[in-house]
């Protein structure tokens, strides 16, 4: 299918960085549906009531989840907060694990979001804190040396997410540009098909996508996947959870997957 340059953009319309973090840091309504069952894709299943609470009980002994609470409780966010979970299952139906998401929320205006995903006894956590105040500025946090440390920030400027790790290292994922540059641009900043960007196919694009989101520790991509689905979509989704778990557990084929279904669909 192509994907003109026209296409691409009206997909992400009105989406600024601001409201498209303000969209993402909801409560994913969308997410009541299932992904339709398809061959040769991974699929989710979110869970709720006991299932739910069966699988938050599964990681809460977990020491690295401990760890996080125990850090989340020295910057103010206490409670339960707001728990979604998902089951993760393969190509063939099985479970595979879980993808778990709690959002707190403190006092002084911040809000943290806890992204846990276990498979057997493992389970990887990443945690994000922001202010309400500006949501589309996002510090992450992962598990070094059996501690909760900062490994770096997330920002969105419109169709531009950059990651900045860290060290310092940067790496910018420019939606627009990839949309947007002429034949004469040759698309050097994204590594794609040569041609104008009317000639680029979604594939093309999710390519690009997934390559990026690849290239990423398992820590940062729930947030930077979520962002992309809905600069792409206008909608979050099972997507977000499952390329996730794919980045902690499985791998990129996996993954590309899992991003492109809904915005090739």
């Amino acid at each position: 299918m192509k994907l003109t340059k026209r296409r691409f953009l009206t997909r992400a319309a009105g989406a600024t960085g601001g409201a498209i973090a303000a969209h993402f840091l909801g409560l994913f309504p969308e997410l009541g549906v299932a992904q339709a069952a398809s061959p040769g894709r991974p699929q989710g299943r979110e869970l709720w009531g006991d299932e739910a609470e069966r699988a938050f009980a599964q990681v809460e002994s977990n020491r690295d989840a401990g760890q996080f609470r125990a850090y989340l409780a020295t910057q103010g966010f206490v409670g339960k907060g707001v728990r979604q979970a998902v089951a993760v299952l393969g190509e063939n139906g099985r479970e595979l694990g879980h993808s778990l998401v709690t959002t707190l929320r403190a006092a002084n205006g911040r809000t943290a979001r806890l992204v846990q995903n276990r498979m057997g006894g493992e389970v990887r956590s990443a945690l994000a804190t922001w202010s309400d105040a500006e949501p589309s500025f996002l510090r992450i946090y992962g598990s070094r040396s059996d501690q909760v440390q900062a490994i770096g920030t997330i920002r969105t400027q419109g169709m531009r997410i950059v990651v900045t790790e860290a060290d310092g290292r940067e790496r910018v994922l420019d939606l627009g540009g990839a949309a947007g540059k002429s034949k004469a641009g040759a698309f050097a900043s994204t590594g794609g098909p040569a041609g104008a960007a009317e000639s680029w196919t979604c594939t093309d694009i999710c390519t690009y996508v997934t390559g990026f989101v690849c290239g990423l520790v398992c820590e940062y991509t729930f947030y930077t996947v979520c962002f992309v689905i809905l600069l792409l979509t206008g909608l979050p989704g099972l997507a977000c959870f499952l390329a996730s778990f794919g980045v902690c557990y499985v791998s990129c084929n996996w993954v590309t997957s899992v991003v492109c279904t809904p915005v090739c669909a």
